[in-house]
């Protein structure tokens, strides 16, 4: 602007502003908006998602709780005709219950559910693992529940014999008074999208629009459409959009989340980029989505930002004209003004300006009148003047500039490290938590926020833990803070254990390791607090005493073999029934229980057939001629199973042996 007039400078100097704080707080507007937009969309699409899913989750187990229960009623008819023709003298009452245990079992639901029953008393009337039946089942807590109701629908998790963990599992029982049958009609939760007919859900899921067409959708993990709006149901997992991208691949593979593609619907003929939020439901393996489409979301931001463009041409008009006005009054005594200065400059030291106005510019005349009389005397001084100024500024400017770059230097310094440290604590899995000594939380990893709390991690700085009810209730965020003040008057590091029902509704066992920071007169300070999960170690820990528990208790004779035949471990049942003492079979061989000794026993082939399948790694069970701790023979009915490892190479054999009656 160097080579404008004073009038063009002021014109395109309050324009420039102008358009610069329009544009800025215009843009800045329009970003908030639209961030704001995108935020409820992505909401409502989130809420959508999540509601379909609990309409999806209801209706799934009410069709499959009337399924089972059609089939509970079922076998309740089947027990009761038997039960008529016991009463009517056609056949007896044990004949009666063997044919309705015989018919129950050929009862199938879905995949490998089936029927049982049991008493009052928790024992098993019908199953069909033989092994089972008789057996008093009261130490589950399911069986309990169902000794006490006798009635009604039920979930739970079992675990087969020859299984090696439990599954999830649901059933529906119905009681049959005159033999006190408590019959139970069961089937595996991961079965039950078998048992679903999803048209059941069409309607519901149909009814969540996002937006004037935005819709919502369900289809298979596989990319199998189950329904749509438009669409009939087929395999989808090879659709592209308009630049080729297999969308449907991706939110395969993600299960669940947030994805932007463009689609065009049967009968249309132009792709519109949509917004999909996706969820995963894993008992049925289906993938949840709404959709809505951009076009409609931002056209609220579209009608605005061309009223926008309307009125920033309007002001910058009003404005151009106000500039021009305000101008002219300041230029012409400046033009004036500036022609006798120019005169003075050209040496006439006499000059001087009629002042026309009273304001600054009349006062900058006589400033000007009083300069030039003045200026003969004073312009030595005056030079020497500015010259020490001059030194003096240069030297202030420099020790200002020098100040500014050790501050800059240290926040730098200061930035670097603390992004660091969050960057560290963020990356150990571990949750950690910082709680000021009055209670409130400073900070946490992402991994405390989103494990423990369920939440973001800027919604837990300054809050208590009695904020988050659900994780801390009220007894154990009092016994929380009561132990950081303790922990603050012995200071130290204390380790222990912790029970927590976490966000998401699971009960976790932590490791703790708390330990006292910062302190001092004022208070300032508080507790460090590192959590370990223990929850996968405890159930382990559980499970493997309940399956030591179980072989011991076994009333079957167990043997644990090596790979080389020798035995590693026997159990009490096996020493009650071969009267060899537990301690002398250990590191025996297999073929010393051969009723003759030696390798082949006493020339017994279903002993010889045995140790020949051990020697090939191979299963078996037949019966076989063994030799008791006295010398005896004894014929049992013998099971040999390969243990392998990881890579599928056997390292031991499992041997059972049941003796006949």
């Amino acid at each position: 602007m160097t080579g404008l007039g004073i009038r063009g400078k002021l014109l395109a100097s309050y324009m420039l502003v102008f358009l610069v704080l329009l544009l800025c707080g215009g843009a800045g507007a329009y970003i908030y908006a639209r961030r704001a937009v995108e935020q409820a969309v992505e909401e409502r699409l989130h809420a959508a998602t999540q509601s379909i899913l609990g309409t999806v989750r209801v209706g799934a187990d009410l069709a499959v709780g009337n399924y089972l229960r059609a089939a509970s009623e079922k076998a309740r008819d089947v027990v009761a005709l038997e039960y008529e023709r016991h009463r009517s003298g056609a056949i007896t009452e044990a004949q009666a219950k063997a044919n309705a245990a015989a018919i129950l079992l050929r009862m199938s639901i879905g995949r490998s559910g089936y029927i049982y029953c049991l008493t009052s008393n928790a024992t098993l009337a019908v199953h069909p693992v033989p092994s089972l039946l008789g057996r008093d089942l009261s130490e589950f807590e399911f069986v309990r529940d169902q000794s006490r109701l006798h009635e009604g629908f039920m979930q739970y998790e079992w675990r087969n014999p020859g299984e090696t963990h439990a599954r999830p599992k649901a059933l529906h029982m119905t009681w049959f008074q005159p033999w006190d049958w408590i019959i139970s009609a069961s089937a595996y939760r991961e079965e039950f999208r078998n048992l679903l007919d999803v048209t059941m859900l069409r309607d519901a899921v149909l009814s969540h629009r996002v937006g004037e067409t935005g819709y919502a959708y369900i289809m298979t993990g596989s990319g199998e459409l189950l329904v749509h709006p438009v669409m009939e149901p087929g395999d989808i997992a090879d659709a592209r959009d308009d630049t080729g991208r297999r969308f449907v691949r991706e939110m395969l593979q993600k299960r669940s989340g947030r994805i932007v593609y463009s689609w065009r619907n049967p009968g249309e003929n132009v792709y519109r980029e949509k917004v999909v939020v996706y969820a995963y439901l894993a008992d049925y393996d289906w993938i949840v989505a709404a959709s809505g489409y951009t076009d409609e979301i931002y056209a609220p931001l579209d009608r605005m930002r061309r009223l926008a463009v309307l009125w920033l041409l309007a002001a910058t008009g009003v404005v151009a004209l106000a500039s021009l006005y305000a101008s002219a009054g300041i230029t012409g005594p400046l033009r004036r003004l500036a022609d006798r200065v120019r005169v003075g400059a050209g040496g006439d030291l006499s000059v001087r300006v009629v002042p026309e106005t009273h304001d600054e510019i009349g006062d900058l005349a006589n400033y000007f009148n009083r300069l030039m009389g003045n200026l003969e005397g004073h312009s030595l001084r005056m030079g020497q003047l500015v010259e020490a100024r001059t030194a003096e500024l240069t030297r202030l400017n420099a020790d200002y500039l020098g100040e500014l770059e050790r501050r800059a230097a240290t926040e730098e310094e200061a930035r670097t490290r603390l992004a660091f440290l969050r960057a560290l604590m963020n990356a150990i899995p571990n949750p950690i938590y910082y709680r000021a000594f009055t209670g409130r939380f400073v900070d946490c990893n992402d991994s405390f926020a989103r494990m423990v709390l369920g939440c973001p991690r800027e919604d837990v700085r300054g809050r208590p833990p009695g904020d988050f009810p659900d994780v801390y209730p009220p007894d154990v965020a009092a016994a929380v803070l009561r132990d950081d003040d303790e922990l603050r008057q012995v200071g130290g590091t204390r380790h222990g254990e912790q029970t927590l029902r976490c966000a998401d509704g699971v009960v976790r066992h932590f490791g703790t390791v708390r330990t006292v920071f910062g302190g001092g007169a004022a208070g300032e300070g508080g507790t460090i607090g590192v959590l370990t999960d223990l929850t996968a170690r405890r159930r382990a820990e559980e499970a493997r005493r309940l399956l030591e528990q179980a072989v011991e208790n076994s009333a079957g004779a167990l043997l644990i073999l090596d790979g080389e035949g020798s035995i590693r471990y026997a159990n009490p049942a096996f020493a009650a029934i071969t009267g060899w003492p537990r301690a002398d079979m250990l590191d025996r061989r297999l073929a010393d229980l051969g009723a003759g000794g030696g390798a082949g026993g006493n020339g017994d082939a279903g002993f010889a057939a045995l140790l020949a399948a051990r020697e090939h790694g191979e299963a078996w069970s037949g019966r076989a001629r063994l030799r008791r701790g006295d010398g005896t023979a004894l014929e049992a009915e013998c099971r040999l199973t390969p243990l392998r490892d990881g890579a599928g190479v056997v390292t031991h054999f499992a041997c059972a042996m049941n003796v006949p009656e």
